[in-house]
């Protein structure tokens, strides 16, 4: 009789321990079409949550809904979508949730309006998408100005609703923190 009572404890526990690694929903509604609640407008519960690995994370809307798929980098492109003399020093970025990619809009200033925007590197830490930003000078001759190098970014993440913010890097110019949406 005692190993039934035994067995069933283990069995309940173990079941509560996997419960974890199941698709909800923030309101606690199956989400088993894999699609977040897009439509939700109650907003971050301001309750923190512990993953697996021990981190505090915040369980509201930006917060991990499934601990155990970590989000990862896939397809990333970018363009340059204008360049123009502006005669100031700028830098300025902005990111937005567009299905299952980050999307970064930004300028950055360059010596001439003849660069491109380059996507140098895009990682995940701690919740954290960075991206960094750099340009890259076109061949030929040019105007000297200094120039507004208008870009958008496309950076391709699993488990997207994971991405607390993004980190946004231009490099030779300034740090910027994105909230998404």
């Amino acid at each position: 009789m005692k190993r039934r009572t035994v067995l069933s404890t283990v069995a309940a526990a173990s079941a509560a321990g996997v419960a974890g690694c199941l698709s909800r929903g923030d309101d606690g509604s199956d989400d088993s079409d894999g699609d977040s609640n897009s439509d939700a407008t109650d907003g971050d519960s301001g309750s923190d949550v512990t993953n697996d690995s021990g981190n505090v994370t915040n369980g509201g809307s930006g917060g991990c809904s499934d601990p155990c798929e970590t989000p990862a980098i896939g397809e990333q492109s970018i363009e340059t979508t204008s360049t123009t003399c502006d005669g100031q020093d700028t830098s300025e970025a902005s990111a937005r949730v567009d299905d299952h990619d980050v999307v970064v809009q930004g300028t950055l200033s360059a010596s001439t309006p003849c660069h491109d925007a380059v996507l140098t590197d895009a990682s995940i830490e701690n919740g954290q998408l960075r991206v960094t930003v750099d340009v890259t000078p076109r061949d030929g001759v040019c105007a000297q100005c200094i120039a507004e190098i208008s870009y958008r970014a496309t950076i391709g993440v699993t488990n997207v609703d994971a991405i607390d913010g993004v980190q946004v890097r231009h490099v030779g110019g300034q740090e910027h923190s994105c909230e998404l949406d």
